[in-house]
């Protein structure tokens, strides 16, 4: 729900154009959960039962400045409050401390083809209410928000007559209250502050049209997209009881993923999808003991969406998964009880589909 906003605009000549956006936002929700025993797909006795009331409020302020069309500045700043109450097997509130959240970013276009940008904020997170109150049924009441600083700079390219397009960017970010999943022995999870992180990374986009689209030829269009993700994610200043995980690898999280992907269009409205994810090992635990070994995931499909019958559309798919047949886990579960981290994914598989569309007829409408 967003309550009262208000918008000024000024444009000083040609020079400076200006906007401020004063506002704002909030939210409310009543959430009603129950769990059940499971007696073969039919509800059984009632194992919980809560009730959650769920307010959050932001104010906000926003002031951008475009200086002779290359430079841009924003500055922004937001007041965040959350707080929820409960009631059923136990009854409660919380509100957790007003945010402040900044935010400073620039752009600047050195040439109509390349461009820079630079970005100072903080950012907030209040838990989830499927992180107070998980699937074991215990609502969390010692459960923080996140909050960090970010830091990032990077750049967009466009050349090749518009053909080649690249962003790219490097960030660091401090992170304090890390919000950590974790599995009991029933396999149940919940979740814990793990202390802080500082999390370095690169990201980069890139995509090109090898050959342009075209009207003739057996080959209509060749698009070639990338992206690589280089993520130094790493704990700070976390520990439990016993262990101390400081400058361990962050759970969850692989160092590196390389997506390549190619689309090639032919005559008739047929084209081809190749896709290729490499993704590294990842850490399972927080103690770094176990990992998911890395993979190479390839995937192909081939559409057909030059039928039609009259208004209706046709368009028919088929496509391959796992190419290669790696041994591979998706959907891993951190920091499992008895070691039980990895969920089996399919081995090579096919599939295919018909897609049917219908365009109804237009007719005009009289009102008086």
């Amino acid at each position: 729900m967003t309550l009262p906003y208000m918008e000024l605009v000024g444009k000083e000549n040609s020079n400076l154009y200006w906007k401020w956006n004063l506002g704002l936002e909030g939210q409310k929700g009543w959430q009603d959960i129950s769990n059940y025993q499971n007696n073969g797909g039919t509800a059984g006795a009632q194992l919980a039962q809560d009730e959650f009331d769920i307010a959050q409020i932001f104010y906000f302020a926003r002031l951008t400045a475009t200086v002779k069309e290359r430079l841009t500045t924003e500055l922004a700043i937001s007041l965040n409050e959350y707080r929820y109450s409960y009631t059923g097997s136990s009854e409660g509130n919380r509100r957790f401390a007003d945010q402040w959240m900044p935010r400073f970013a620039l752009s600047y276009l050195i040439t109509p083809d390349f461009a820079i940008r630079a970005t100072l904020s903080r950012g907030y997170s209040a838990p989830t209410l499927a992180e107070i109150r998980p699937s074991n049924n215990v609502i969390n009441t010692s459960l923080q928000p996140e909050s960090g600083w970010n830091r990032e700079i990077g750049f967009r390219l466009t050349t090749w007559k518009d053909r080649l397009q690249v962003d790219a960017s490097v960030f660091r970010y401090d992170l304090t209250n890390a919000i950590v999943r974790r599995l009991d022995q029933s396999g149940a999870e919940y979740f814990v502050n793990a202390g802080g992180t500082k999390q370095t990374g690169v990201e980069s986009f890139i995509t090109a049209w090898l050959l342009a689209p075209k009207r003739t030829g057996a080959i209509r269009a060749i698009q070639m997209t990338g992206s690589y993700t280089y993520s130094h994610f790493l704990f700070s200043n976390y520990q439990d009881a016993t262990t101390d995980y400081s400058g361990n690898s962050l759970t969850g999280v692989p160092q590196t993923v390389m997506v390549l992907g190619i689309t090639m269009r032919f005559p008739h409205d047929v084209s081809l999808f190749v896709e290729s994810n490499s993704t590294a090992r990842l850490p399972l635990n927080d103690g770094n003991t176990v990992y998911a070994s890395k993979y190479n995931l390839l995937q192909a499909k081939v559409r057909w969406t030059g039928l039609r019958v009259k208004r209706v559309g046709i368009e028919m798919f088929a496509g391959a998964d796992n190419i290669l047949n790696e041994k591979y886990s998706l959907g891993n579960d951190i920091n499992a009880f008895g070691g039980r981290y990895f969920n089996a994914a399919a081995p090579l598989n096919f599939y295919g589909g018909v897609n049917f569309s219908f365009r109804l007829e237009q007719r005009r409408a009289f009102i008086f």
